[in-house]
């Protein structure tokens, strides 16, 4: 059996400290990429596609199941963030919500 002394343990310990850290700082530089590789003007032609898809029900007299008051304002404050400003882009956070009202304006109701 072969001994290991305090020196080793904690240099074991070390490296796998070390390995954990670099996965989490690998996987929070993923969560921080910015959303995709769409440009401004697919970012506003999605945006555009979502709030005709909510004027058409609105026009329809159709009520949206999926969506409400605060996704209708989310749509507008990115239809003026994404025009305002040709390098504005999505926080990944905003990209995942305009997917998800994307698909939810698909659906059928």
């Amino acid at each position: 059996m072969i001994k290991r002394d305090a020196r080793d343990m904690w240099l074991s310990g070390f490296v796998y400290g070390l390995i954990v850290s670099a996965l989490l700082v690998g996987v929070m530089c993923l969560w921080a990429m910015p959303a995709r590789s769409e440009t401004n003007d697919q970012w506003l032609a999605i945006v555009a596609e979502i709030d005709r898809a909510i004027e058409r029900a609105d026009a329809q007299g159709r009520q949206l199941r999926y969506i409400n008051a605060e996704d209708r304002q989310f749509v507008r404050k990115m239809a003026n963030t994404l025009t305002a400003d040709d390098n504005a882009l999505p926080t990944p956070a905003q990209a995942r919500w305009l997917r998800a009202i994307r698909e939810w304006v698909r659906m059928p109701h």
